[in-house]
């Protein structure tokens, strides 16, 4: 059980989608957003264990053959990735970015879809774990971390979403990802903002400014 209530969520940091070597750079996405935000959200990620916040991350990935590709795979997403073998399991691909390797004892849950809670474990942990508050980072802020955002708050979490600890690929989506989600379904601010982090953040260097700021719907 955590002492407080509350746990930081890591979403689809892997190498595939963030590493400038990772599938989603060979197929000619751009990653230069999700490489800019890497040293925040690591400094965010310090100041959670400082302040005995667990950390947990979610990370999507596939087994050899993409048995559990769906129609945003087949349609919309993914279909490239089976040419480069992007995203299977136990490869480089889907491994955390080395800044944001997790501790042994921190837990990585698996999933195959935008949102972190569809066909996963992870609201079993959450629940597990005493949690009823999360705060949302990763990659990327109008896709999978606005899915799995709206999917915690029908599942009735609390949810806080660190402006400059996510990122999308280009600014016009990552300001609409944070508009909505202001909207309707979290508060949206800079993560030293979070009163659960604030003491270990104000000894935290600060980095490059978000252009995002603080929103609550």
């Amino acid at each position: 059980m955590t002492d407080t209530g509350v746990a930081m969520l890591i979403i689809d940091m892997q190498n595939g989608f963030c590493a400038p070597d990772g599938s989603f750079a060979k197929l000619g996405k751009p990653v230069e957003n999700y490489q800019a935000m890497i040293p925040e959200l690591a400094r965010m990620r310090d100041a959670a264990r400082a302040s005995g916040v667990p950390v947990i991350y979610v990370s999507e990935m596939f087994r050899p053959g993409y048995p559990e590709a769906g129609y945003l795979f087949e349609h919309r997403r993914h279909p490239p990735l089976r040419e480069v073998g992007g995203l299977l399991q136990n490869t480089w691909d889907v491994e955390l970015v080395p800044e944001l390797t997790p501790a042994p004892e921190e837990i990585v849950v698996e999933k195959r879809r935008y949102d972190g809670f569809v066909a996963t474990d992870l609201d079993l942990v959450l629940r597990r774990l005493g949690v009823s508050r999360l705060l949302a980072t990763g990659i990327a802020t109008h896709a999978c971390v606005e899915s799995t955002v709206r999917s915690a708050v029908m599942r009735d979490y609390e949810v806080v979403v660190a402006s400059d600890a996510v990122a999308s690929r280009d600014e016009r989506l990552h300001r609409m990802g944070l508009e909505v989600m202001a909207a309707a379904f979290a508060d949206v601010m800079p993560w030293r903002e979070i009163p659960e982090l604030a003491a270990a953040g104000a000894d935290s260097p600060t980095g490059t400014p978000a252009p995002a700021d603080r929103q609550t719907g």
